[in-house]
C-alpha cells in the first residue's frame, strides 16, 4: 500500500467512535498531516437518494458512479470491497494517515473506545495502541477528553 500509516478507532456501537475520529482528524490535520477516512457501514444500504441521476446510472447497470462539481467528489460502488483496496484507493489520494472508523478485526494499529458500561471488544488484540474511556487496560488509557494526548502518543507509533 506504500508509505500511508493507517489506525482503527474501533469499539461497540454508540460508544463515541465518531467524535474521536472527528477530534484525531482535527489534531492530527493542526499537526500538517493530510488525512483521509474510511467507515465501515454495518447497516447496509444505499449511501444516496435512490432518485439522483448516479443512483439511476446504477440501476441501470453501471458498475459504479461518481459525481464531480468544483466542490469536490464522490464516487459509489456498491459492492464490499476488503479493507486493504480500500485503502489503497484512499491512499492514492496523497493522504499522509487513513483513519478507519471500525473494522475492529483488521491487523492495523488500533485505539479502542469504550463506552460508560466499560464493555471491551478487544481485549487481547495484539494490534491495540490505546483505550479510551472507563476501562481496565493493558495498553495506556485516556480520557475523551484528551484526544490531543492520544494524538501525539498515536503519531509517535504509526506514522
Amino acid at each position: 500500500m506504500g508509505l500511508v500509516s493507517v489506525l482503527c478507532v474501533v469499539g461497540y456501537k454508540d460508544v463515541g467512535k465518531t467524535t474521536v475520529m472527528e477530534g484525531l482528524i482535527k489534531a492530527f490535520t493542526e499537526r500538517g498531516l493530510r488525512v483521509g477516512t474510511v467507515k465501515h457501514h454495518g447497516g447496509g444500504g444505499s449511501f444516496e437518494p435512490p432518485l439522483v441521476d448516479t443512483a439511476r446510472h446504477r440501476r441501470a447497470g453501471a458498475a459504479c458512479s461518481l459525481v464531480s462539481s468544483r466542490h469536490g467528489w464522490s464516487l459509489v460502488v456498491e459492492e464490499e470491497w476488503p479493507l486493504e483496496r480500500l485503502l489503497e484507493l484512499v491512499g492514492a489520494l496523497g493522504v499522509d494517515l487513513v483513519l478507519v472508523e471500525g473494522y475492529k478485526r483488521a491487523p492495523y494499529p488500533k485505539v479502542e473506545v469504550v463506552g460508560p458500561d466499560g464493555r471491551r471488544a478487544c481485549l487481547g488484540d495484539p494490534h491495540l495502541l490505546a483505550v479510551i474511556g472507563p476501562a481496565t487496560a493493558e495498553v495506556p488509557r485516556f480520557d475523551r477528553d484528551e484526544v490531543g494526548k492520544l494524538a501525539s502518543y498515536v503519531l509517535e507509533r504509526v506514522t
